[in-house]
């Protein structure tokens, strides 16, 4: 079977949404037709898609679940799913932890196979879910926006922020939800994340776990892990402030792109300039307009996060904590400029320095782009996959 049709979806989060329309464009150019299955317009979605269909040459690429996530159009009443009916392969790209996903990976298609941004969510799945079909590690790509590019030292904003927030305190009601035992356990574990912030989250969920019941089973941990996610944000969103109120409170002048930084304490309020929540080309556009683009990894430890090439690949310097993945493919200093969660107080001395030496990183911005543009762009993951489409994983 050789598949020339390929099913996206559009309709649900924005941000998937824009991943999946780039990556059909890149689809689109290598020669398979392509349906953008719209999920506000159903009725004529299905149309279209009856209209499309090849039998035994179709298959869906979808982006967190979408589109098994109890659709009512996709299932009929005793919960069997249209891709089960008309076998057709279900492809999914996983863009969190799979953790937070326990119900959906109850009940899958018959022909499925899950890709993960990250190999700690690849591992995970391995362990905790070996029936299910692992399609491989597939970072997510990145977009170059449209249009002219600004030269570096005429872009107007100094240092930027994408990504929204959220005061940690909000999670305290998941914390304090049972009683004291259990609020000192959760409370224990998300000390020793933000005090040793390279160990992976699942690996710091195992270790407390089986401290308090040594002969635990893989059974009973993965379903208590489906249990704590909330950690996963908590120290997430607790990074992310502390990150932007260090250069704040030195002094750095930070555009936030994402909502709720009016609730970020910081001494230095001034410094922090909200713009409120914006869609994904918006932030494209910003970081076209920015010297410096702040990114704080959601906590992938052997992957990346689309934030970064889209930085590279919009004319800013990108400047993160890394990962193993990120340190496999940029040289600190060279394409990109590396800081620790550990030694976050170093961070503003790091970007002070990009900005008082504008030659050097403008020469950073070069690099990280030709390299970003040859290998982490939508349409490198669309030859990827292709690839996978030629073998038949499933």
């Amino acid at each position: 079977m050789k598949i020339t049709h390929l099913i996206f979806f559009t309709g649900g989060v924005e941000t998937l949404d824009y991943f999946s329309v780039q990556l059909a464009n890149a689809f689109q150019k290598i020669g398979y037709h392509i349906l953008c299955f719209d999920l506000r317009k159903e009725k004529e979605s299905m149309d279209q898609f009856v209209s499309f269909m090849e039998f035994g040459h179709t298959a869906v690429i979808s982006f967190n679940y979408t589109g098994i996530s109890g659709e009512q159009i996709f299932e009929d009443e005793n919960e069997n799913y249209l891709w089960d009916k008309l076998s057709i392969p279900f492809y999914n790209i996983v863009v969190d932890h799979p953790f937070y996903y326990p119900k959906l990976l109850s009940h899958l298609p018959k022909r499925y196979a899950q890709f993960s941004i990250d190999k700690d969510h690849e591992n995970y799945m391995k362990r905790f879910y070996p029936e299910v079909i692992d399609g491989g590690f597939l970072p997510l790509g990145g977009t170059h926006y449209p249009g002219s590019h600004i030269p570096y030292e005429d872009r107007d904003i100094d240092v930027m922020f994408a990504g929204n927030y959220t005061p940690p305190a909000k999670f305290n009601k998941f914390i304090d939800r049972l009683d004291d035992e259990y609020a000192a356990f959760y409370q224990d574990i998300i000390k020793d994340l933000i005090a040793h912030p390279d160990t992976s989250m699942e690996k710091a969920f195992e270790g407390h776990l089986k401290k308090e019941i040594p002969k635990i089973k893989d059974q009973e941990l993965r379903d208590t892990m489906a249990n704590m996610t909330f950690i996963d944000l908590y120290v997430r969103f607790y990074f992310r402030g502390e990150v932007i109120r260090t250069l704040a409170e030195s002094g750095i002048h930070v555009h936030t792109f994402g909502g709720d930084y009016d609730y970020l304490e910081c001494k230095k309020r001034e410094y922090i300039h909200p713009h409120g929540s914006v869609d994904s080309a918006t932030c494209l556009y910003q970081m076209g307009r920015s010297k410096i683009s702040i990114n704080v990894m959601p906590w992938f430890k052997v992957g990346a996060h689309d934030r970064i090439f889209n930085t590279m690949l919009n004319g800013a310097v990108c400047v993160t904590d890394g990962s193993e993945y990120i340190d496999s493919q940029f040289t600190d200093g060279e394409d990109i400029c590396l800081y620790s969660l550990k030694e976050i107080k170093e961070l503003p001395d790091k970007v002070r320095d990009l900005l008082a030496h504008p030659d050097k990183a403008a020469a950073m911005t070069y690099k990280a782009y030709e390299k970003a543009e040859r290998l982490h762009t939508w349409e490198c993951r669309a030859k990827q996959l292709h690839e996978v489409l030629k073998i038949e994983i499933i």
